[in-house]
């Protein structure tokens, strides 16, 4: 403590130690606890979106989650004395214990650092500290109110205390005008706002009014999630037609999340695309005929990541085109300059401004307004135009830094982004068909080769087919794919996967593949297990991996686990459940060789055949957690 308290570590290397561990809370929380400094440096990432903190937990049953969110509510609340008249408590009444004992004001003003307010269920933490109230005397709501207005006026507290400072707001739409609208002049720094609880034929004016006179005044707002009706009912008020204003409504558009708006597949060419960088939607419907997917996505030309339903195998073929146009071919050489089309160059004299924020350790860049377009700059990380080219008005161009490469609401701070006629997906999520789904993946990894950092694929499962999987294409590539870190298969597409094209990903660090349940269940498919057997061993040319999860009854046999224990040396997390054939001689050596194994999930079957074995694997590494399913 006393070393890491006077360790003369400059505020930037503590700002890239928070940025690396911004998403692992308890090292988050060991940082808190070492030095004053760290503290003071931490506390803000660690309170900025609590209460999702407590959300993504999965140590904690949902009892245990209202009850450390009430906790939670309560600390805000309190968190400095002025703030107390306006939330709803007994302002006349101290706040004190059931033994009649004032409480000690916190240490620190936690509520200032409250930025990222996503949407909070305010029901059953107030409900709990309604209970506080009257058994124990802590007195720290007004129970002369109802439950409803209760949640509206500590929603209100919560946001008016530091609203310059608010990045994200989440709310049901019918408390969102009441609670935004007073404040709309204040919200100067809003980025994203979330409207939940939307009923079919709810009144939207308010809350479009709002969109638009804070668009036209800060311009800020650049993210939008939308939680409609999960009732695809026709013979209702076509609720679909009125949502999509909510995103017509702003200036600029970057991010649309429609995963929980099931409607949103309905008008996906009406959303904007100028701007648009993250379109994630539902999985529940296929696209309508009347819409070309392929058509809407070629007009994309700035998006980074995508989830949809497909049911089109050419999806990404304009993108495997323009690469080509662009002077690529399929292993990435360049083509004959005959053959190649130089990209569109778009020349501006924008200016970029460094603004500091002042709630945040970092410093934002807000780009100015295109002259002409009046499209808001974007930076780009990727063909900048060379010296020849470039415009004699020299644009300073500032990398953004790690720190703000953790933030979700980095990209419309970056300096000028050229507009270049193709996509650099970073992030795609698909689900359909395999007969479709396989092929767009393929043309997906050869398109978006350079920019690839995550793909998933879901298949449709038809429960009453026979007809194997190998009688649809494989699933392949043979080329690079440098940045993809992340490969998830689900269902029959998982089993199409050849393991050879594990060689061109060498920074993947998280594979999992998972298998129907219906599939390989037969003693007829015997001949299939034997071959994918044979195939199995490819999966150690991921030498990189960190975590593995293999569901479904894949052979993985002892052999095969001392090959794993061998090649793939930076192993943290295996799942290998319901896979057959090994034992626990082979998980024995497994433990043995991988000393950064911290999780391991095996069937429940080995824990009843060998339990005194169980405890030797156990002994081989303390700190393992030996998980049983």
């Amino acid at each position: 403590m006393v070393l890491a308290s006077k360790l003369p570590l400059p505020d930037e290397c503590i700002d890239l130690i928070v940025a690396y561990l911004v998403d692992e809370r308890q090292a988050l929380h060991a940082l808190v606890l070492s030095s004053q400094k760290l503290f003071q440096r931490t506390v803000p990432v660690l309170y900025r979106s609590p209460f999702q903190l407590i959300e993504q937990s999965h140590r904690w049953t949902r009892d245990q989650k209202e009850e450390r969110s009430a906790a939670l509510l309560a600390l805000l609340l309190s968190s400095k004395a002025s703030s107390l008249t306006a939330l709803s408590i007994k302002s006349s009444r101290p706040i004190v214990s059931h033994r009649h004992q004032q409480l000690r004001p916190p240490t620190l003003d936690y509520l200032r650092f409250y930025t990222l307010q996503y949407h909070v269920d305010l029901l059953g933490p107030l409900a709990i500290l309604q209970h506080l109230t009257y058994e124990k005397h802590m007195y720290i709501l007004d129970v002369s109110k109802s439950m409803t207005e209760l949640q509206n006026d500590v929603a209100m507290s919560l946001v008016e205390y530091r609203p310059e400072d608010i990045k994200v707001i989440g709310q049901p739409i019918a408390r969102a005008p009441l609670v935004l609208v007073p404040l709309l002049q204040r919200l100067r720094n809003l980025v994203r706002l979330e409207l939940s609880e939307i009923p079919y034929g709810c009144k939207l004016e308010p809350i479009l009014e709002f969109i638009r006179v804070h668009d036209a005044t800060h311009h800020t707002l650049k993210e939008i999630k939308i939680k409609g009706s999960e009732d695809l009912n026709r013979h209702l008020i076509p609720t679909h037609s009125q949502l999509v204003r909510l995103i017509q409504a702003m200036q600029t558009p970057q991010v649309v999340d429609a995963r929980h708006w099931r409607e949103a597949i309905l008008v996906l060419d009406q959303i904007p695309v100028d701007c648009l960088r993250t379109l994630l939607l539902g999985m529940a419907d296929i696209p309508p005929n009347n819409i070309s997917v392929v058509d809407y996505l070629s007009l994309c030309t700035c998006l980074e990541e995508l989830r949809m339903p497909i049911r089109d195998e050419k999806l990404f073929a304009w993108a495997v085109e323009e690469r080509q146009k662009m002077g690529l071919d399929r292993n990435g050489s360049a083509l004959p300059r005959s053959r190649s089309l130089p990209p569109p160059l778009i020349t501006t004299t924008t200016t970029i401004t460094a603004t500091s924020n002042m709630t945040s350790d970092s410093v934002y860049l807000a780009p100015s307004h295109h002259p002409t377009s009046g499209i808001t700059g974007r930076s780009s990380p990727f063909l900048m135009p060379s010296s020849a080219s470039a415009t004699s008005s020299s644009i300073s161009l500032l990398s953004p830094s790690p720190w703000q490469l953790r933030h979700h609401y980095h990209p419309e701070w970056h300096a000028f982004e050229q507009q270049h006629g193709l996509a650099r997906l970073k992030s795609i999520e698909l689900c359909g068909e395999d007969r479709c789904l396989i092929p767009a993946l393929s043309d997906a990894t050869d398109a978006f080769r350079d920019s690839l950092e995550c793909l998933k694929a879901q298949s449709l499962a038809i429960l009453m087919t026979t007809a194997p999987i190998l009688n649809f294409m494989p699933l392949t590539w043979s080329w690079p794919l440098p940045r993809l870190t992340i490969l998830d298969l689900e269902g029959e597409v998982a089993s199409a996967f050849d393991f050879a094209a594990l060689r061109y990903c060498p920074a993947l660090l998280t594979l999992r593949l998972s298998l129907p349940p219906y599939m390989y269940s037969t003693s007829e498919d015997g001949h299939i297990l034997v071959e994918m057997t044979a195939r199995m061993s490819q999966i150690c040319l991921a030498t990189n991996l960190l975590d593995l999860e293999l569901q479904g009854k894949w052979p993985v046999s002892d052999e095969l686990l001392g090959m794993m224990a061998r090649q793939m040396r930076r192993l943290t997390k295996i799942y290998i459940v319901s896979c057959s054939e090994y034992t626990t001689e082979g998980v024995q050596v497994l433990v043995r060789e991988l000393k950064h194994l911290k999780s391991l999930a095996i069937s429940r079957w080995l824990y009843k055949l060998q339990p005194t074995r169980l405890q030797v694997i156990k002994s081989l590494n303390p700190q393992l957690e030996l998980v049983e399913e």
